[in-house]
């Protein structure tokens, strides 16, 4: 430990920061939480949650004054904290300088800690009420500052609160041995999600300090960054250009996090992160499913006490989006692998869409053709054709299209679903002519079968009567069979309403040529 006089009192680390006018006011310091009844607050949440923000305006709300000590490495020495500690008190409380110089002249740890929390609380007594605010606490990790914090707790009078804030894990709070206290409402924690700009916040931090962004490029930074106040800081300096490259991780904006948030991170769990974060959500189980281990559930535990995954109904789990494109920027030769993996996953789940974006985000456009060939058909069987819609929307190109004829086929069954009559007939003739070239008899009958709804769209039942005779046989191993029963069934019922009306048939003896 440092000898006394090695030990300089810097005065300016005593202050509590003061900001412009254009910070956004947080909500919960404003309103809570309420110091009375309270030993201490934890406000505990990774880099640029805005923790001294929120410890300088709860400061600024508190009836009582605050004795502010802004922690830097070089505290996380006893003699050096102690000393600044009681340098923050001095301008509230009295403090007895030479019990303070014999206290810091200890030689032995055991004998100063317990020592040093006699002295503070000797000192706290003679006040008539104060907050103390401890920032950046992560810096501190010696025994016994954090014993002597641990200790003074629970024997701050009455008048007395302390709030420490830092990037800490929640399991600080056993750290410091406080789980009693914490448990009796003694001590309460501020975490990630109470720090996570509201709407109200948001639309605040826009009309302050967003003049010249459209509120939709804004929309997007509140998408991005999850209400995360530095993301949000960040991503609006992006301006116009943000639309552009949401997804792309500037090289400031990577060294920060890599440096600031994930710094504290084991390794081991920033493996488990940065591959799990081929997911858009994820359970332990996929988790396990995809890297072949079985201690997701442990991994995503300690994630959570480091608050850097945002819980969802379920079980499941997802990371800030802004967050999820830096870790996949990681991600390196197992990429493509990896996605296909999840991929694999969300079909096994009958979650469709994760699965072709899965493949998109791993470069695996192939694989999104079979894929929405393969389960394209059953959706459209099933009259959803607006979810195939949006697969070919978003995941389907007209490249795709040109070269394969089942696609083509889909494509003329969504605009027929839409009401595009024109663009279906042009997208079944394109079809017609693929299957042709490859000698696909049974997609030739299934293009068929859809020109004979695109018939009875346009009001032609003889025309569609006729395709249909055409190709009935064709088709017993279509998968459009149910198709083909629709369309007889229409012939059916429109042959026997004519008949029973006295008019002329559309077409001769319809119900016994296609018997239902």
């Amino acid at each position: 430990m440092r000898r006394p006089e090695h030990t300089p009192l810097i005065a300016t680390k005593l202050k509590c920061p003061q900001y412009h006018d254009t910070m956004v006011e947080r909500t919960l310091a404003a309103e809570g939480p309420r110091l009375e009844g309270c030993k201490a607050i934890l406000v505990l949440a990774p880099a640029g949650y805005g923790k001294t923000v929120f410890l300088s305006q709860l400061a600024q709300k508190a009836p009582i004054p605050t004795a502010w000590y802004s922690l830097e490495p070089h505290d996380n020495e006893p003699l050096t904290f102690i000393r600044h500690l009681a340098g923050a008190f001095q301008e509230y409380v009295t403090i007895d300088e030479i019990q303070l110089q014999r206290l810091i002249s200890r030689t032995e740890r055991d004998r100063l800690c317990r020592s040093a929390v006699s002295f503070f609380i000797r000192a706290l007594e003679s006040t008539t009420g104060i907050v103390i605010a401890l920032d950046n606490w992560e810096v501190i990790s010696d025994p016994c500052i954090y014993q002597l914090v641990g200790e003074l707790v629970p024997l701050l009078p009455p008048q007395v609160q302390i709030a420490i804030g830092g990037r800490l894990s929640l399991d600080v709070v056993g750290t410091l041995g406080l789980e009693r206290l914490h448990l009796a409402g003694e001590v309460q924690v501020v975490g990630r999600k109470d720090l996570e700009f509201s709407e109200a916040e948001l639309d605040r931090f826009y009309t302050l300090r967003c003049p010249s962004l459209e509120r939709e490029q804004f929309d997007t930074v509140a998408r991005m960054s999850h209400g995360w106040p530095i993301m949000v800081n960040f991503l609006t300096q992006q301006g116009r250009g943000l639309g552009e490259g949401q997804d792309k991780i500037s090289p400031a904006l990577a060294a920060y996090i890599d440096k600031e948030v994930l710094g504290i991170v084991p390794a081991e769990l920033q493996d488990f992160l940065i591959k799990a974060s081929v997911f858009s959500s994820f359970t332990a189980a996929e988790c396990d499913e995809l890297l072949g281990i079985s201690a997701s559930r442990d991994h995503i535990r300690r994630l959570e006490s480091h608050q850097l995954l945002l819980a969802q109904k379920g079980g499941e789990y997802r990371v800030v989006p802004i967050i999820r494109s830096y870790l996949l920027d990681k991600l390196g030769k197992e990429r493509a692998s990896l996605f296909g993996q999840a991929a694999s996953i969300a079909i096994a789940r009958g979650r469709l869409h994760e699965a072709i974006s899965c493949f998109l985000e791993g470069g695996q456009r192939g694989s999104i053709a079979d894929l929405v060939v393969k389960l394209a058909e059953e959706a459209l069987l099933h009259g959803r054709w607006q979810e195939v819609e949006n697969w070919f929307d978003t995941a389907i190109t007209l490249e795709d299209v040109k070269g394969n004829p089942r696609l083509a086929l889909l494509q003329a069954l969504v605009e027929t679903g839409r009401g595009q009559l024109g663009h279906a007939q042009k997208a079944v003739f394109h079809a017609e002519s693929l299957f042709r070239e490859i000698g696909d008899d049974l997609g030739l009958a299934e293009c068929q079968l859809l020109k004979a709804r695109i018939s009875r769209g346009r009001g032609a039942m003889q025309e569609q009567f006729d395709f249909l005779f055409d190709v009935e046989a064709k088709l017993s191993a279509s998968r459009f069979r149910l198709l083909l029963a629709i369309e007889k069934s229409i012939i059916y019922y429109k042959a026997q309403v004519v008949s029973a009306e006295g008019g002329q048939r559309f077409f001769p003896d319809a119900s016994k040529a296609l018997p239902v």
